[in-house]
């Protein structure tokens, strides 16, 4: 007994006509969590430029402060979004995925 096929070309197509029916939700999940991943490389450049200023003698404790202030701040607003962005991709997934449409 053979197990049934699909067509090779159908495994590849599905993806992107599943993007084209929500295209605009797509770029804007996409869009976000690229906004994410940029937040979270902002803390580790700061830190970077801390170490920098204290190594060689100019960093005040009014900048560390500053700096770490900052940090922080950074770190809260890109959890916050990664979690937004998290949230809106698991909706899209929910909305185009056959499975759990019919379920």
């Amino acid at each position: 007994m053979a197990l049934p096929s699909r067509p090779a070309r159908s495994p590849c197509a599905r993806p992107f006509r599943i993007a084209g029916l929500y295209r605009w939700r797509f770029a804007g999940v996409l869009t976000v969590r690229v906004i994410a991943v940029l937040a979270t490389l902002v803390a580790p450049q700061l830190l970077g430029r801390l170490v920098t200023r204290v190594a060689s003698g100019t960093g005040t404790a009014g900048y560390v402060d500053r700096i770490v202030l900052l940090i922080a701040a950074v770190t809260i607003v890109g959890a916050v979004i990664s979690r937004f962005a998290q949230k809106h991709a698991r909706t899209l997934g929910g909305r185009s995925s056959p499975t759990c449409a019919s379920a």
